[in-house]
């Protein structure tokens, strides 16, 4: 009779923490480098000697994605993706004071081992399909800025060999002909599923939202588990105020924290300065919170939350944007 296996997953970064109970016997504790090869490690861990595994991870943060996808891709192993906001509940219910990343694994165990178990339903190969070709795109889009910027800068100079602003030139055209192609390709993605057709119709109606975020915004969102909430939404885009308070003493500025995903990030900003300089309750409202005391670039990053939001609820109620549709409200300031 092969051996049973419950384990938590702790994801950050750069490692993966994972406590693991072989037929009930005491935890043991291991850490993997979050990458493909750690991975590969983790698995071979968990289900050495023909071991079926039930693994627990919550269903938020950038970096679990990858693993996840990985775990699910063994037949012997199960993987649950536990809503967060359940998980910090269960560890309140079991008086853990301390947080680390051991201590998180160990609850997540202790949730596996109690609770129960619903196995997560990977995104579709559609869904990820469309997130690989639109993180594609935008990094070519980077690459072919850079490359612009450096064939102003060699025409700039007489003493520059013609050999290079051709190559430069000839490399310009190829990458403009790749986003070109991509770009089909992403639409192609996208009808080919009705789910993602209509949620990119929801996008594209919204003011301020083009295609190309559109495309962008979809890919991220529509590999998320759906068991997310919208501040988990914005917490995942790295969109949440940063606040350091401390007694008296320690009282920093508000901020924007550099963690989250990058590619929602960045396609949410056009769209909400779009919105800021056309609609009014948009305007209003980063105009408020600069008043209050708020830089200008933490008032926009408020308005692209909101837009997170407002994205948030067309998905949930399958509705197209109504100019109407009241999505600004001034959020408190601490």
């Amino acid at each position: 009779m092969s051996k049973q296996v419950l384990a938590g997953l702790e994801v950050s970064k750069d490692t993966l923490v994972v406590a693991y109970s072989v037929d009930g016997r005491k935890p043991i504790i291991s850490r993997f480098q979050n990458n493909p090869e750690g991975h590969a490690r983790l698995i071979t861990r968990l289900t050495k000697n023909k071991r079926h595994t039930r693994i627990c991870l919550e269903s938020t943060g950038v970096y679990g994605l990858d693993v996840a996808l990985a775990l699910d891709a063994s037949p012997a192993i199960e993987v649950m993706h536990a809503n967060p906001r359940a998980v910090r509940d269960f560890a309140r219910a079991l008086m853990r004071r301390q947080k680390t990343d051991e201590v998180d694994a160990l609850v997540l165990l202790e949730f596996a081992r109690r609770m129960e178990f619903r196995p997560w339903h990977r995104p579709s190969d559609a869904a990820l399909a469309l997130r690989s070709t639109s993180r594609r795109i935008e990094t070519l889009i980077s690459t072919l800025v850079c490359e612009k910027n450096r064939l102003h800068a060699l025409t700039q100079s007489e003493s520059v060999p013609p050999v290079l602003v051709d190559t430069t030139k000839t490399l310009i055209a190829q990458i403009e002909q790749a986003i070109v192609e991509l770009r089909t390709h992403a639409r192609s993605i996208i009808r080919s599923d009705t789910g993602l057709q209509r949620r990119f119709e929801i996008l594209v109606s919204i003011h301020g939202i083009g295609e190309r975020s559109g495309i962008t915004i979809l890919g991220e969102l529509a590999v998320l588990s759906p068991e997310l909430d919208a501040r988990q939404w914005v917490a995942f885009a790295g969109l949440a105020p940063r606040i350091a308070q401390s007694g008296s003493s320690v009282n920093k500025k508000r901020g924007v924290g550099k963690a989250g995903n990058r590619y929602l990030k960045k396609a949410l900003f056009m769209p909400a300065m779009t919105a800021i300089r056309d609609v009014d309750e948009a305007a209003q409202t980063r105009e408020r919170l600069v008043s209050r005391g708020l830089r200008p670039i933490q008032a926009t990053v408020a308005v692209m939350r909101k837009l997170l939001h407002l994205i948030y609820a067309l998905f949930r109620d399958d509705r197209l944007y109504q100019r109407h549709y009241r999505t600004f409200k001034t959020p408190k300031v601490a």
